[in-house]
């Protein structure tokens, strides 16, 4: 039976009183902020009823420790909470690739979601088994405004790119490839290239964005901002929509200012006053 699991990462900085920051630093500052941000999905995700256990792959020995605190299941893979991106804004997103690569030493297969991406409903009995009927390499096709396929030779299919904020794998020798891409590719800043280079590759080249919904889109996503989806409200023709990526901003607008209960999202738990305060609580201040 192989070994099937969820996964996630958390990397950057997103406490003050984390040893590697730099009070003053324009980039730690900065940091500092996406981190808050970060967080608060982190928090959120432990009121999420339909939220299957899932292992966090974290940089940083602080961060690390915190999330143990709030028992999440965490593998510490590196003592620095930013091995990349520093100098460079866009390529800590490598912290991803990374972690796909430690998570093939641990599953045989898996599914990496960012922490914005919500479960919103129970997974059902054949989840996996259906994600066994397309491709080794699933996640879902984005239409950018910007042409960030540079290697493709028609000026519009540079547009689509797989969103890394779901991305399933059950061939581990894939996320091995998917770092000496990002090398061979000179370190591109954004990892949803070297995914979409990857699966070009596989392919002999770009194949259009019906042949990828039957390859590699996967069926138990929708995203929160159809405005990106190649697809648009036809995102997934399975219509058995499981997670959603919610987005930025989705968290303070939807959940920290509800006042009626009712208005929730069906997969929170708890009430919703004491639960608008525990997590407003536990999340970091300055």
């Amino acid at each position: 039976m192989p070994k099937r699991g969820f996964i996630r990462v958390l990397w950057g900085i997103g406490h003050r009183d984390d040893p590697f920051f730099r009070a003053g630093d324009p980039s730690h500052e900065a940091m500092l902020v996406r981190g808050r941000r970060l967080w608060v999905d982190v928090n959120l995700s432990r009121h999420n009823m339909f939220h299957p256990p899932f292992v966090a792959y974290v940089f940083g020995r602080h961060s690390y420790e915190r999330l143990r605190a709030l028992g999440y299941d965490c593998r510490l893979a590196d003592e620095r909470p930013l091995v990349w991106g520093e100098a460079r804004r866009g390529e800590d997103y490598t912290h991803k690739l990374e972690a796909f690569l430690l998570a093939s030493r641990e599953f045989d297969e898996f599914v990496f979601l960012d922490w914005d991406v919500v479960p919103v409903s129970p997974i059902p009995c054949g989840f996996w088994d259906v994600l066994g009927r397309k491709s080794a390499i699933q996640a879902p096709l984005l239409k950018y405004g910007i042409r960030f396929a540079r290697w493709r030779p028609v000026e519009e299919e540079k547009r689509f790119l797989p969103s890394a904020a779901f991305v399933y794998m059950r061939d581990m020798s894939l996320p091995k490839r998917l770092v000496e891409l990002w090398d061979a590719m000179g370190q591109p800043p954004k990892e949803e290239m070297v995914i979409g280079a990857l699966i070009d590759q596989m392919t002999g080249g770009w194949v259009g964005h019906e042949r990828y919904r039957e390859m590699f889109q996967p069926d138990f996503f929708r995203s929160g901002s159809l405005f990106f989806s190649a697809y648009g409200k036809s995102e997934s023709k399975a219509g058995c929509e499981i997670f959603e990526h919610m987005g930025k901003g989705y968290v303070n607008r939807e959940i920290l200012r509800c006042t009626d209960p009712k208005s929730l999202p069906a997969w929170w738990k708890g009430d919703c006053l004491d639960s608008q305060l525990e997590v407003k609580q536990s999340c970091p201040t300055a």
